[in-house]
Order: structure tokens, then C-alpha cells, then sequence
């Protein structure tokens, strides 16, 4: 805003779906309410800046929840990754890391197509309720994920 620094600091971190609550400036405008429930089929909308570019909509539904496999690069030992653990020269060389820990997560899997930039874009309903926050796509299946909205509120309980 007039190019002043919007965020403050970092209020809470949550590591499993690359997300973390911020303390904004305190003339920030704009807040987004979080849904109650979010239905099968129900329309939703990604609104955001996907690379640098003016603010998009993209439309889809909440096709359900899902699990899929994500990288944990905070993870350091074998002993405490719950999943795939590797260590491949070839790969590790690609990713720049000596190693990396694969776990399966719970997401909400939604149609919208979300680009390079989208992450941590909210996502609403038709109400312009928050029912997730963008954190993966997958080109191979075309669906796009969001941190579930159960998990969204518990992150957000006390604040």
C-alpha cells in the first residue's frame, strides 16, 4: 500500500500445507469470513495474483477430500519422516538436498485451475466465504488442492 510493508510478522506457522498467518499492517483493509461447511459440487472460486499478474478468478468446484504426497523438506532424519524416505544422488542432486522425506496429506481437492503464484490464495464460495487456502496443483490429474477447511479452522482457533 503506497509502497509501505503490508506484513508485520509471522504470527503461526503451519509446516504440513506450506501455510502461516501474518500480522498485517494495522490500516490493512479486507477481511474474508470462513465458511461453515463446504458441500460435494459446491461452486468455488481461487482469487489471487497467480505470477505477478492483476487479480484473477478461476472457477471450479470442491470435488472432495483427497491425500497426496508431498515433500517435507524440514524433515532431517529418517527415523522421523511417517513416509517415503530418499536418498538418491541423482534426484537429491536435481532438488539441491542430501535428502527428502514423501508423506501422504489430506486435502481438498477442487477443479479450479491454479497457476505459479496461487499459493495461499483464498479460496470462496458463492457467499465470498473463505472455504480454503491454495497450496498444490497437479497438472497430470488437473486438479487443484487446498488446505481443508476443518484444518483451516483449527489453525486459525484463538485468533
Amino acid at each position: 500500500k503506497n509502497g509501505q510493508e503490508m506484513v508485520r510478522n509471522v504470527i503461526k506457522a503451519y509446516d504440513q500445507h506450506d501455510l502461516c498467518l501474518v500480522q498485517a499492517m494495522p490500516d490493512a483493509e479486507g477481511v474474508l469470513e470462513i465458511a461453515n461447511s463446504l458441500d460435494k459440487g459446491e461452486d468455488v472460486v481461487v482469487v489471487g495474483h497467480p505470477g505477478l499478474r492483476e487479480l484473477t478468478l478461476s472457477h471450479g468446484e470442491f470435488i472432495g477430500q483427497d491425500t497426496i504426497q508431498m515433500t517435507n523438506f524440514k524433515i532431517e532424519t529418517k527415523e522421523d519422516c511417517s513416509g517415503q524416505w530418499y536418498e538418491e544422488p541423482i534426484l537429491l542432486f536435481f532438488l539441491g538436498q542430501d535428502h527428502i522425506c514423501v508423506e501422504s496429506i489430506i486435502t481438498s481437492a477442487i477443479s479450479a485451475p491454479i497457476y505459479g503464484g496461487n499459493s495461499g490464495s483464498p479460496t470462496v464460495n458463492k457467499y465470498g466465504n473463505v472455504v480454503g487456502v491454495v497450496f498444490a496443483g497437479s497438472q497430470q490429474v488437473h486438479d487443484s488442492h487446498m488446505v481443508p477447511l476443518s484444518n483451516l479452522k483449527d489453525f486459525l482457533k484463538g485468533f
